[in-house]
């Protein structure tokens, strides 16, 4: 019976020659190539990988059980571009890279800080200086500065309207500003007549543009809403400005008046004394413009003078029921009439005891409203009788009624004239 001969010991790895490289003998199924199976892909290729299984008589001079990445070409043999970089290198493309985009970020940061300064530059007015302007064009007396809406249609501000007649605010300080970046809340405080005043004022913003400042402008503006009177025997006049009367319709008439001390005039007319006012405007509830009204010297006399002629001229008439006027109002021109009681009678004849005492009302359009304060007295006489065939027995009769007046006095032509309700 033959012994087996023991295989031959395993031959170290050469190492000496140029070509030399690690052992790679084994079993086929334990080389494995390519990445994801142990080894790295480098800069020049593949890399095998050797999985060495431990066995007797066989100690490679590898660490056993492990996988060990090993290069399929040595070194010394790969061209330079496949010379493994440093670690944390990534080489010319790469510092290509990291300078552009340093480039862009400071090129970016450039252009923010430029367009900062554009919008900064294009940005109007702030909230505080909109308010100043808006005073500083009052104290120009200048209303066509003031940029208000209210100032449309509006007769305070013409070019010329607080020319004359006019005091603006003095010592005008901006007080606190809150609000927002969009809405803004402005505190402003003034002095009118020797008073300190303090109007809060709202403003909002709009952008001009992609890259365009705010532009701000009021939402509320200081001053006050006029409330015009419905009639005027003349024309009124606020500061250098002509007021308008009420048109038809049921609102009344209104207009805006900024800040500031106003002389209000009127022109006297033939029943009523001129009228000239001191007006305060500030914010605050709406002001009804009232010049009220007062009779001219000698005005009442000439109307009590114009209701005795009248009366006299009526006690004239042999009539019981006397007029003046022959139109259907005839009726109502005389303050006396009287019943007749009888069928025949002569003509009656009328004596006034007492005038009445008036009562002198100046209406809004100029003309004097005459009401009865206490009536008067009037004595009627005359004679009745049943007979009608002469000789006829007449018999005397008297009675005593109280005379009440009403209606108006007017000036259409310069000249008072007494119109009889």
């Amino acid at each position: 019976m033959s012994t087996p001969t023991p295989p031959p010991p395993p031959r170290p790895p050469d190492t000496t020659g140029p070509t030399a490289g690690p052992d790679i003998r084994g079993p086929a199924a334990a080389l494995t190539a390519g990445p994801g199976t142990g080894g790295a892909p480098t800069a020049g290729g593949w890399r095998r990988t050797v999985l060495v299984p431990f066995s007797a008589g066989h100690q490679p001079p590898l660490p056993t059980g492990r996988r060990v990445p090993i290069p399929l070409v040595p070194a010394h043999l790969r061209p330079p571009a496949a010379t493994t970089a440093p670690s944390g290198a990534d080489g010319p493309r790469g510092t290509r890279r990291r300078v552009v985009l340093s480039a862009t970020v400071a090129a970016v940061a450039v252009l923010a800080i430029a367009a900062a300064f554009v919008v900064r530059a294009s940005s109007g007015p702030g909230p505080d200086d909109v308010v100043r302007e808006f005073f500083a064009a009052l104290s120009a007396h200048d209303p066509t500065r003031l940029l208000a809406d209210p100032c449309q249609h509006n007769p305070l501000c013409a070019p010329d309207a607080l020319r004359a007649g006019y005091q603006a605010p003095q010592d005008v300080t901006i007080g606190t500003d809150t609000g927002t970046s969009t809405d803004r809340n402005v505190a402003v405080t003034y002095t009118l007549g020797g008073r300190r005043f303090t109007d809060r004022v709202d403003l909002r913003s709009t952008r001009r543009g992609t890259f365009g400042g705010r532009d701000w402008f009021m939402t509320s503006w200081p001053g006050a809403t006029l409330t015009l009177p419905d009639q005027t025997p003349a024309p009124i006049t606020l500061a250098a400005a002509q007021l308008p009367t009420k048109q038809p319709g049921p609102r009344a008439a209104t207009l805006w008046a900024p800040p500031g001390l106003y002389t209000l005039t009127r022109p006297a007319t033939t029943l009523l004394l001129a009228v000239q006012q001191q007006l305060t405007v500030t914010s605050g509830p709406p002001i009804t413009i009232n010049p009220g009204t007062t009779l001219a010297p000698g005005i009442t006399e000439t109307v009590e003078r114009l209701v005795r002629d009248r009366i006299d001229a009526c006690a004239a008439k042999h009539s019981f029921s006397p007029t003046l006027d022959a139109t259907a109002r005839g009726w109502h021109s005389c303050p006396m009439s009287y019943l007749e009681r009888y069928a025949i009678t002569d003509d009656p004849a009328w004596t006034v005891q007492r005038y009445p005492t008036l009562h002198l009302d100046p209406a809004a359009d100029g003309a004097i409203t005459v009401t009865t304060a206490s009536p008067g007295r009037a004595v009627i006489g005359y004679r009745w009788t049943t007979s009608v065939v002469e000789p006829r027995t007449w018999t005397d009769a008297t009675d005593t009624i109280d005379l009440t007046v009403t209606g108006q006095v007017t000036a259409p032509n310069g000249t008072p004239e007494w119109q009889p309700a």
